[in-house]
């Protein structure tokens, strides 16, 4: 009884820690709630930060990043993205401002 307690007292203090110090509980919370939002698939869900989320009543990603690439989700019928690494050589490069 006292190992279950642990082990429940450990795998509770680890999911705290996962949903502080990483976007995944909002991003959950975002996929939940609105068919239309996703994450790329070149990323997942306890990588994807959104940079910035649209003003509108939608209220999904117009810009976001992982460790790897930036994205821009263009608001097309097809949900449509693009992406971009990270680590680009582009002079006076905007991460919000990719099209």
């Amino acid at each position: 009884m006292k190992n279950k307690t642990i082990a429940l007292i450990i795998s509770i203090f680890i999911f705290l820690l996962i949903s502080i110090f990483t976007y995944s509980t909002s991003n959950l919370w975002m996929l939940i709630t609105d068919n239309s939002n996703y994450i790329p698939k070149e990323s997942n869900i306890f990588q994807f930060t959104p940079i910035q989320i649209d003003e509108g009543s939608g209220g999904y990603w117009r810009y976001g990043k992982d460790s790897q690439n930036y994205f821009y989700f263009s608001e097309t019928e097809d949900n449509i993205y693009y992406q971009m690494p990270i680590h680009n050589n582009c002079a006076n490069f905007n991460p919000t401002n990719l099209v």
